[in-house]
């Protein structure tokens, strides 16, 4: 019997965790037919269809499942071959993939990679801004290092550490009627129009507690996927919007947008670092995890 090919194998793989062909040639930078001959290859290689080409959505047949969790179990045993030989050289090399939400990934973790590159320039760190149902994702399947994320990920197999507190804050556009040095009573929020993150967002999710606490009712105008969005539609004066204090600094020292103080609003949370509690941690996880935690409250 011919030896497995694992580049074929790796191939497969990104196939199913991307569910696509389309997805997997994208992320991989090869063409689509690249992609479909190598899983051809694997399937002749055991003898047995792998993918489920009958649905509109690819699936895995049986044995696909099975090569997928057996594929699974050895990339995350080859990653730590890997994170292992780099314990041996320190911190002079090495790598910390990252996942975040956007409010930590967009606003905090650039500073603090900088700082951590400056005490350790030869490790390697690549930093991905996802949702925080894609950071649990990832952390789960062992792809990443570190995750950081503004809900608390309730997961058996994950240590979730607080990093910062943070505010979810109404704002607006300077001239809207609400903004003024007061204090804006909870009832003037009353059927008002909001742009907010979409669906899935731990900022949304925030946001809306929030006003639900205040018992107000409000319309939703917009859904956007990004904290750069929201802020540019709310410029454009197509509604209130509510987003971390940490995502309007830079707006609000420059009066392109203004906080409304509202009575009674309670949003605060913790955002957070997590972690796989069964992998290894390695010098540089636990250099980063240290750094990250010096300046939390």
């Amino acid at each position: 019997m011919m030896d497995l090919n694992y580049h074929h194998l790796r191939i497969f793989y990104a196939v199913a965790m991307a569910g696509s062909f389309t997805r997997a040639s994208e992320e991989l930078y090869i063409s689509q037919p690249a992609v479909s001959v190598q899983v051809k290859a694997l399937e002749e290689f055991f003898g047995i269809p792998l993918i489920d080409r009958s649905r509109r959505v690819i699936g895995l047949t049986n044995a696909g499942e099975v090569v997928f969790d057996h594929a699974q179990r050895l990339f995350n045993t080859a990653d730590a071959m890997v994170k292992a030989v780099e314990e041996l050289k320190g911190l002079k090399a090495g790598q910390l993939a990252i996942a975040s939400s956007t409010t930590p990934g967009d606003y905090l973790l650039p500073a603090l990679i900088g700082r951590f590159k400056g005490l350790y320039p030869g490790v390697e760190v690549a930093l991905e801004i996802t949702n925080t149902p894609g950071v649990l994702r990832r952390l789960l399947q062992n792809e990443i290092d570190l995750g950081f994320v503004g809900d608390p990920l309730d997961h058996r197999e994950l240590d979730l550490l607080r990093f910062r507190r943070d505010e979810i804050v109404v704002f607006a556009r300077p001239d809207h009627p609400l903004v003024g040095p007061d204090v804006a009573p909870a009832a003037s929020l009353r059927d008002k129009v909001f742009v907010l993150r979409e669906a899935g967002s731990a900022t949304r999710k925030w946001a809306e507690e929030g006003l639900r606490e205040l018992g107000v009712s409000y319309k939703v105008a917009m859904e956007l996927g990004s904290n750069e969005a929201v802020k540019r539609a709310v410029a454009a004066g197509l509604g209130l919007g509510m987003l971390s204090r940490y995502a309007l600094d830079i707006e609000v020292a420059s009066d392109a947008l203004s906080v409304v103080n509202i009575q009674g609003l309670q949003s605060q949370r913790w955002l957070y670092l997590a972690y796989n509690r069964r992998a290894h941690l390695t010098r540089a996880q636990q250099a980063f995890i240290q750094l990250a935690l010096e300046d939390a409250p």
